[in-house]
């Protein structure tokens, strides 16, 4: 899993996460996280948004177990949230598959989180 948090500074798809709110990383194209005070107004305050995740797990290989296993803890954790789940045996391989979707949380600079996405009207 690429969600790596607490290493601050970390590359992680374009972005540089850092340590966040809450249990949540914050994420930068740019530099560090801003210093906010709570009296500043909303437009400069971190806002929260999330990525989603797709994957499928063979539950008989090891290392898609353990990036399973780390999936669960993140998203036990706070810092994202299982949307999908499904599993399935599969009577070919004789094995489980498990399809999970999930969201990702992250705090975002309000003048950095939507430059890469369609603004909608």
């Amino acid at each position: 899993m690429n969600e790596e948090v607490g290493n601050d500074g970390k590359n992680t798809d374009g972005w540089k996460v850092y340590k966040g709110m809450e249990g949540i990383p914050f994420r930068s194209k740019g530099g560090q996280p801003p210093l906010v005070k709570s009296s500043d107004p909303d437009h400069i305050q971190p806002t929260l948004t999330h990525d989603v995740k797709v994957k499928v797990y063979d539950m008989t290989d090891e290392k898609q177990l353990e990036e399973y296993t780390e999936m669960l803890q993140f998203c036990v954790s706070g810092k994202g949230r299982i949307l999908d789940r499904f599993i399935e045996f599969d009577k070919l391989k004789g094995n489980w598959k498990v399809f999970v979707s999930w969201a990702a949380y992250y705090w975002e600079n309000p003048s950095e989180n939507n430059n890469d996405r369609k603004q909608y009207t």
